[in-house]
């Protein structure tokens, strides 16, 4: 862990979008690479003097600050920190998530942790909840049902959970857009993010009514899963679509993290829920999820047949490796 002495200050009228975007900040290159940071990496920011108030923030603009501590963020990033003016005295991390203590005391502490289930070398399928925890309740719970129902096939589950001490404080502290992670900040991340994976399923919540299945996979595999899962929110009034261009959430972009960690970024499924459709029906949807894959022993990526999901039972969990953030 590296960290530097900082001080907060407001986003100058040159920079427009750290008022537009709460998750960002930008900082000295100086002080940046003094605790090995650079710019489109992540950093956590602390209030001096009150522990436990942090936050995390992606690194979009590197400046020389006459002061190299200087973090600069717009009113939604200041926000983040539990709101006040500016500037404030602050501590800036190089550590994002927390290593060596378990989800309990992370909810205890409201903190945030990454989680990684590998055996080192499968690239099958990668499961994926990058806002568990209270941050998008009930993901993480989703992506390791799936995991633990394709157990035998050794699948990769890999996850976020970040805690809060009242409504709404996970999300506004630790959310990082899924475009914006990098693995420089996720070390079990770094682990798997070359591997290059056939497959990756990402759980995702939303606000709106509806379910939502995106990313840049097969269209066939998306119409599979949505015709499944349509079947157990039957009657419940929630909408299953495929998400198209216009969708803010539909996951296609190439820098989204469940394309960016498939072969040539063609393999992502992103699943965005209604916290209905997670609270009432998320291990339905997770079980339909589970099945539909298992279900479908080959699949044609890029032209060829790529067989998925087939491991004797013998294997099951050989020399996995169980990550668990600082």
């Amino acid at each position: 862990m590296a960290t530097f002495a900082a001080r907060v200050e407001r986003a100058g009228p040159e920079q427009p979008g750290l008022d537009d975007h709460a998750e960002h900040c930008s900082a000295d290159p100086e002080a940046l690479a003094g605790i090995g940071r650079r710019r489109g990496e992540q950093i956590r920011v602390g209030l001096a003097g009150t522990p436990g108030v942090s936050a995390v923030f992606t690194i979009v603009e590197t400046r020389d600050e006459a002061d190299p501590g200087v973090v600069r963020l717009g009113p939604g990033g200041r926000a983040r920190l539990g709101g006040g003016g500016f500037p404030a005295d602050a501590a800036v991390d190089s550590v994002v998530a927390r290593r060596a203590i378990s989800d309990d005391q992370a909810a205890r502490l409201g903190e945030f942790v990454e989680r990684l289930v590998d055996d080192g070398r499968q690239r099958d399928l990668i499961v994926l909840a990058p806002h568990g925890g209270q941050i998008e309740p009930h993901t993480d719970e989703q992506a390791e049902r799936v995991a633990a129902r394709l157990s035998e096939h050794n699948v990769t589950l890999w996850c976020c959970k970040g805690f809060g001490r009242g409504p709404g404080e996970a999300r506004r502290r630790f959310h990082i857009t899924t475009t914006d992670l990098h693995v420089a900040s996720f070390p079990a991340l770094r682990v798997v993010i070359g591997r290059g994976f056939h497959h990756a399923v990402a759980f995702h919540g939303q606000q709106a009514d509806d379910v939502l299945i995106g990313g840049r996979a097969q269209f066939r595999l998306k119409a599979e899963l949505a015709n499944a899962i349509e079947e157990v929110v039957s009657g419940s009034g929630i909408r299953v679509r495929i998400t198209t261009p216009a969708d803010v959430f539909g996951g296609d972009s190439p820098h989204n993290l469940v394309n960016r960690i498939t072969i040539g970024g063609r393999g992502g499924i992103h699943v965005e829920q209604s916290l209905l459709a997670r609270r009432r029906h998320g291990v339905e949807i997770a079980d339909v999820v589970a099945r539909v894959f298992v279900s479908r022993s080959t699949m044609s990526q890029e032209g060829s047949s790529v067989e998925l999901l087939r491991r004797p039972s013998w294997w099951r969990w050989r020399g996995v490796q169980r990550y668990q953030g600082r």
